[in-house]
């Protein structure tokens, strides 16, 4: 495999190889493998049996421009041992990343020293990771790691470890420490570790040297922590991070410190926020409120003391101090959002405090805020939300509501779990997405949690952002107040789950299964499939104390059609492990026009027990064996005797729907897996419609078998406008004891039926000239096409259909004569020029001879005639009382005379005659003469 990439990149120092394995049927060698850059191997490597990813971290010797173009290759450095299997890597699957170190924002990455005495497990005092980075600051003042690692820290009691197990790591930057963090076994495998610190400077202005390294051991037999590389982020930044505002180091301008009452006294910092965004903020404002009350004192109008707060220099909210309003002040604004990761805070006094009316204090970090991107809230209502005052619907009509941004630009699925706070009454709600009406909610009087889940045509968002209404609608009054962050609500798109039921599907029963109503419902939407003609479903049962079969039923479903299948859960031991079984039912094909579909699932009895079906744990597939490109493809039917294939009569059979009438052409490549036969060979053969076409022998270690063959055409059966083929491949051999066994998995052997062939035409005609009216049979041929239809034209205006046809010309011409053939597998047209001639008719002319003209008798006379014109008889008068109707013929004249000869011709043009007067002469025989000689004349006696 090659490729040319451009990194972008300043340098390229180091390089991470993600290759995930398709099939891996490696059985008794590796797979050698070397990668290239540019021409030269920075890495030789080896595949094993059973993997199916493998990653390589390469530093490179020589780093590279990565500015520049750079041509990776992959390479098979060694063949695998004959009978030793292979390993797929399919396409758009692995990636490969290349890192410049200095500027990798991962940390450790490939390319930092990390010296762990018992790597990767890290857990013994001073093992550590170090490198440089250049984050562009002159100098930092925070560190903020997102630290993802594998836990493999022990709880107390688990094993030989007691305490309990928990990492801790330091910080250096530049040598200097800068903080620690713990890391517990309760932890999980992700940890945000935000430390601050005096301002630290740069070397030579531009990198730091960043360490991380453990303090002291992991307590004895309580594990340790991996860390990969490439994995955990680090930002090293310069600004502060206090929750609190204002704070030490903000900068604080009261002109009469630390007692506000002028106008324009203030105070403003700076703060960083991990969010990309922000829009909202919750600030609590903690004083001392030394404000008077109109009359006491010197203070005639009251005291009151106005503020604004702003974020990055816009007002997002005010509020009025006032005598006796208490100490503590809430601010809570939605603002446009504002990119970060840094934000200034502004709080300022807009007006002065009236004369004698007194003052406010503000201390420093006692004041919280929260900076926070509504948008990506799990609850609602959240903080920057449109909320009714108090957050309280209390009344018909009132309604809040919030953006979010959860993620697809599809969504189809809402989940709301409400907790409202103590309420007198029903409530009823409705709830809107986008403006769209989605349903309703009804919440019983007192219910302090109330959960339920929305499904609904998709609503799609380009921008990825959504806006949620929650509207009451009933009249029943009372307070009905909803806090902050307490309601979690999620958006989910189920139409591409995998599984069902899933998060995101109306599911009546909490996993256990037992009768009605025990139901699950939900959308899907399966990808690149027409129509759907069966599922393959993969039920997984946990904890199974089911005592009787329970019989259940599942719906495809589009508005006003469906099609049902039925399946069977038996009683299962809870103890034992998941039951697990594979469901393929085949039925009518079902076609959405928007290419949803709804699935149910329920029960048809009632039994003793129950079988947990967990979410996001059964995989449904919606397929469409008919036009599945592959064979055995999901929904076709695999009968074996014994899995896997190893005996006569195992066979896998499916249906397939073409457009083509016929077919005479295969192309199938079948990937046995596990192919386990050292020695003997499995014969299958394969049949279109009962008709054999292809047998071939399955032998170990061989993995692929192209097939291309092509066999007589085979009609298909027409439903609709396609063409069904029956497909079957049949095992003809029981495999000897011993020897093995074979998989031939679905979805994984491709499959094509074609129609190939040259289709070609003639014909012959007869006869193909002569005078009018001329008629002429014609009689076409043809190869290659499938129920021809024959189509002429003669050229003369008239057109013909039929195999054999007959046609007049009654004008004399050349006449170019064109058949076309049409039929499944053409059309073919020959076209024949100047085929058919027709004469001119015109008057005959007429002459003849006669050899020889004179003799004597008996006379031998041979004639011929010389004519022009058509003509159909000759007539002969020699002069002797004899005629004749030949058209050249012979006479004898046997008495001597003189004899006038004439010949008349006949035809379509009409007659002509020719006659020669004293033309043949016949004289008398010669007298007869004697004579003699003798020989010899003399001689001696």
């Amino acid at each position: 495999a090659k490729a040319v990439h451009n990194p972008g990149l300043a340098q390229v120092d180091s390089v991470i190889l993600d290759l995930q394995l398709g099939e891996n049927l490696l059985l008794c060698d590796t797979l050698d493998m070397k990668f290239l850059l540019n021409g030269e191997i920075v890495s030789g490597f080896s595949i094993e049996s059973g993997e199916t990813e493998h990653i390589e971290y390469i530093t490179l010797d020589t780093p590279i421009s990565g500015t520049e173009p750079i041509t990776a290759r992959l390479e098979v450095s060694r063949t695998v041992t004959p009978g030793c299997g292979s390993v797929s890597i399919p396409l758009d699957q692995s990636t490969l990343t290349y890192i410049y170190l200095q500027g990798s924002e991962y940390f450790p990455d490939v390319g930092d020293t990390v010296d762990v005495e018992w790597y990767p497990h890290w857990w013994t005092d001073g093992d550590y990771a170090q490198g440089v980075r250049e984050p562009g600051v002159p100098e930092v003042n925070l560190l903020l790691y997102n630290f993802e690692f594998e836990n493999n820290l022990l709880a107390p009691g688990v094993g030989a470890c007691i305490a309990g197990g928990e990492a801790t790591f330091q910080f250096l930057i530049n040598d200097t420490p800068v903080g620690e963090f713990t890391v517990d076994y309760d932890d999980g495998d992700s940890k945000e570790v935000l430390l601050t610190f005096d301002p630290i400077a740069a070397t030579n202005g531009v990198t730091y040297t960043v360490r991380m390294e453990m303090v002291g051991n992991v307590p004895p037999s309580c594990g340790n922590v991996v860390i990969p590389y490439h994995q955990s982020t680090l930002k090293l930044l310069s600004t502060l991070v206090a929750d609190k505002f204002p704070a030490t180091g903000d900068t604080v301008d009261v002109q009469w410190d630390p007692y506000w009452w002028n106008a324009g006294d203030y105070a403003e910092g700076q703060r960083l926020s991990s969010l990309p965004e922000v829009n909202a903020i919750s600030y609590t404002l903690h004083i001392t409120n030394n404000l008077l009350a109109a009359g006491s004192g010197g203070c005639s109008a009251g005291g009151e003391l106005p503020l604004a707060l702003s974020v990055d220099s816009v007002v997002v909210a005010t509020k009025t101090i006032e005598a006796g309003s208490g100490n503590v002040h809430t601010f809570i604004a939605s603002f446009d959002p504002v990119p970060g990761p840094t934000h200034t805070l502004r709080l300022e006094e807009t007006a002065n405090v009236a004369p004698g009316c007194g003052h406010i204090q503000i201390p420093l970090d006692v004041s919280p805020f929260a900076l926070v991107d509504s948008r990506q809230s799990k609850f609602f209502p959240t903080v920057g939300d449109s909320v009714p005052e108090g957050l309280n619907w209390n009344a018909q009509g009132v309604e809040g509501w919030g953006i979010r941004i959860p993620g697809p630009h599809e969504v189809n699925s809402l989940i709301y779990t409400i907790r409202p706070d103590v309420h007198p009454n029903n409530a009823e709600f409705d709830l809107f997405l986008n403006g769209e009406y989605i349903g309703p909610l009804i919440v019983r009087s007192f219910v302090s949690e109330q959960s339920k889940v929305f499904n609904f045509m998709p609503i799609t968002s380009t921008t990825g952002v959504y806006t949620i209404t929650l509207r009451r609608t009933d009249t029943n009054g009372g307070d009905f107040t909803i806090p902050y962050d307490r309601s979690p609500l999620r958006l989910h798109n189920t139409l591409a789950s995998k599984f069902f039921p899933a998060t995101g599907d109306i599911v009546l029963t909490p996993g256990d299964w037992n009768g009605s109503p025990d139901f699950a419902k939900g959308m899907r939407r399966p990808q690149n499939v027409p129509q759907v003609s069966a599922i393959a479903y993969t039920l997984r049962v946990y904890h199974n104390t089911l005592t009787d079969t329970l019989k259940m039923r599942m719906r495809v479903q589009i508005p006003g059609e469906l099609r049902v299948v039925t399946f069977t859960i038996p009683p299962g031991n809870p103890s034992g492990p998941a039951y697990v079984t594979r469901i393929v039912r085949r039925f009518e094909p079902i076609s959405s026009a928007t290419g949803i579909y709804t699935v149910t699932m329920d029960t048809l009895n009632d039994v003793g027990g129950a079988a947990v079906i967990p979410l996001d744990r059964s995989v449904l597939i919606l397929a469409d064996p008919l036009h599945a490109s592959t064979f055995p493809a999901v929904g076709d039917e695999i009968d074996l005797q014994t899995f896997p294939w190893n005996e006569a009569g195992d066979r896998a059979e499916g249906q397939r729907a073409l457009s083509l009438a016929a077919v005479n052409h295969l192309d199938y490549t079948p990937h046995p897996a596990d192919n386990t036969l050292p020695c003997d060979v499995l014969t299958l053969t394969l049949s279109i419609n009962s008709t054999p076409v292809y047998t071939f022998a399955v032998e170990g270690g061989v993995d692929t078998y192209p097939i291309s063959v092509d066999f007589n055409p085979i009609t298909g059966t027409q439903v609709g406008s396609e063409y069904y083929y029956t497909v079957t491949l049949e095992a003809q051999n029981d495999v000897a004891s011993g020897c093995g066994d074979v998989k031939i998995p679905e979805d994984l052997s491709p499959l094509s039926l074609d129609y190939v062939a040259s289709p070609s035409a003639d014909f012959q005609g007869s006869p193909l000239s002569g005078y009018p009216p001329l008629t002429v049979s014609f009689t076409a041929t043809s190869t290659g096409i499938i129920g021809p239809a024959y189509n002429w034209n003669f050229g003369d205006g008239n057109l013909g259909t039929g195999k054999e046809v007959s046609h007049t010309y009654t004008a004399a011409g050349y006449y170019t004569v064109t058949l076309s053939v049409t039929g499944f597998g053409g059309p073919a047209v020959v076209t024949k020029t100047s085929y058919i001639t027709v004469y001119q008719i015109v008057p005959p002319t007429v002459d003849f001879t006669a050899e020889p003209t004179s003799g004597s008798a008996p006379l031998l006379v041979v004639f011929t005639p010389m004519v022009t014109g058509p003509v159909s008889a000759y007539l002969w008068d020699f002069g002797d009382g004899v005629t004749s109707t030949v058209e050249a013929p012979s006479h004898i004249y046997d008495t001597p005379g003189v004899y006038t000869v004439s010949l008349t011709v006949s035809g379509v043009g009409g007659s002509a005659t020719k006659t020669k007067t004293s033309y043949i002469t016949v004289n008398q025989p010669a007298p007869p003469e004697a004579d003699f000689t003798a020989s010899p004349t003399s001689g001696t006696v």
